[in-house]
């Protein structure tokens, strides 16, 4: 038979600890769990929600793309759509310019060709500004075809006006002469080239050697004058504020080829007052001219001549065949001292080396005109290349030694007298050059 034991009866405390609180903490641990499930359960609804937005937005974006590329594609083709069709109407633009153009062109140059084939160059520049100022002429390369014409009108006409002046102011031409001629350089080729051959050529045939000698000097150095003012002037004034005394280096050039200008038309009266070869008249002078050093006279140029003329000739003639004027005693040439530097005066060629009585002291030693003998002409020049070079030489910072034909003729000049070749380039030094040549 079962003990019965009888348990002690529940006092408040035993339920409390046993009962109560455990279900307290039963409930409060059963309320955990299903918050924390509540809590997962929104967690992931949450998640998927937010997976399904994500979704949803990847593939608004995808087709935001697609259709972006798209649209940019149509765009692209568009653009080039409208470059391919810009290019077609430029190139369509360009032939009908060109063909606009071409036809401007001819349709102003048949227009020129007229100006052209006017042979009256006065009525050929006054149409030719008219043309250019009036602008009927739109083609640039018309327009500079014109602009050539008047500029080669200008020079052409220039040219003979400053070869007439030359002619007057060395007094191959008279000042009747000169306005006779002054008002034909507008004229066509044919007239002025009749008028220059009955007035210009006829009278630098006549003009004696020296005059004619004087008047080709006087051309070169006006030409070069010309240059230093107009071309030579203008890049000195660009270079003046980098290189300071170019101007004034131009305008002494200038001062110089006027000074040898004078120098130049006083040897020329020189010579003709002291040469009784250049004393006959203008006619039988032409003659001697012509004659030359064979002697022999056209008789076809002979029957021009007048009496007084023909008389001029005949003595002219008679004084040839005597062996013309006495001439001076030869004097002995200047003594050199030994001590000095040898110079062109000094150098003989073998030839005269071998043959004393036809040896000639005075030789240019180099330079253009290397073997012959010092003259004003050549002087000039000697001087006029020694101060060109030494103006290039300055421009560039470089230092130079003198020619050897400028060295020369600054020797003699000192053994002449003279402190320098410039100061030898004088009517006195000029003089005393020739009578020097004369001597021996």
């Amino acid at each position: 038979m079962a003990i019965r034991y009888r348990l002690p009866s529940e006092n408040a405390f035993d339920r409390l600890m046993n009962v109560t609180i455990p279900g307290i903490i039963n409930q409060q641990l059963a309320a955990n769990e299903r918050k924390a499930d509540r809590e997962s359960r929104e967690t992931i609804q949450a998640n998927l929600l937010n997976e399904r937005i994500a979704d949803r937005d990847e593939r608004s974006k995808r087709a935001d793309d697609a259709f972006s590329l798209q649209q940019d594609q149509i765009f692209q083709q568009d653009k080039d759509r409208d470059r391919q069709y810009k290019l077609e109407r430029e190139k369509q633009t360009f032939l009908e310019t060109q063909t606009e153009k071409t036809d401007r062109y001819n349709t102003d140059i048949s227009a020129i060709s007229v100006i052209e084939k006017t042979l009256d160059y006065d009525s050929r520049l006054a149409k030719a500004g008219s043309m250019l100022s009036s602008g009927t002429i739109k083609s640039p390369r018309a327009i500079a075809r014109l602009e050539g014409i008047i500029s080669d009108i200008r020079s052409v006409t220039g040219s003979r006006e400053a070869e007439i002046s030359t002619a007057l102011e060395i007094g191959i031409i008279d000042q009747k002469a000169y306005d006779s001629m002054i008002g034909k350089i507008n004229s066509s080729d044919d007239v002025y080239n009749k008028s220059y051959q009955i007035i210009m050529a006829n009278e630098i045939d006549k003009a004696s050697q020296p005059r004619k000698l004087a008047y080709n000097d006087y051309q070169t150095i006006n030409k070069q004058i010309a240059s230093l003012s107009t071309t030579a002037l203008t890049n000195a004034q660009k270079l003046e504020s980098v290189q300071p005394g170019s101007v004034k280096a131009v305008q002494d050039q200038i001062l110089a080829l006027q000074e040898q200008k004078n120098t130049i038309k006083q040897e020329l009266f020189s010579t003709e007052e002291s040469s009784s070869e250049y004393k006959y008249s203008p006619n039988t002078q032409k003659v001697i001219n012509q004659m030359g050093l064979s002697g022999e006279v056209d008789e076809t140029i002979l029957g021009t001549l007048n009496t007084e003329e023909t008389e001029e000739l005949e003595q002219y003639l008679l004084l040839r065949k005597a062996g013309g004027e006495p001439k001076p005693k030869p004097k002995p040439p200047p003594q050199y001292d030994p001590s000095s530097p040898i110079t062109g005066m000094q150098i003989m060629s073998q030839e005269q080396q071998e043959q004393p009585e036809t040896k000639q002291l005075g030789f240019v030693p180099s330079g253009e005109f290397r073997g012959k003998q010092l003259n004003a002409g050549r002087l000039r020049k000697i001087i006029t290349q020694e101060f060109n070079q030494n103006r290039i030489a300055e421009s560039r910072g470089l230092n130079r030694v003198s020619s050897e034909e400028y060295t020369f003729a600054t020797n003699l000049a000192k053994q002449l007298g003279f402190s320098s070749a410039e100061e030898l380039n004088s009517e006195p030094g000029i003089k005393a050059l020739r009578n020097y040549y004369r001597s021996i």
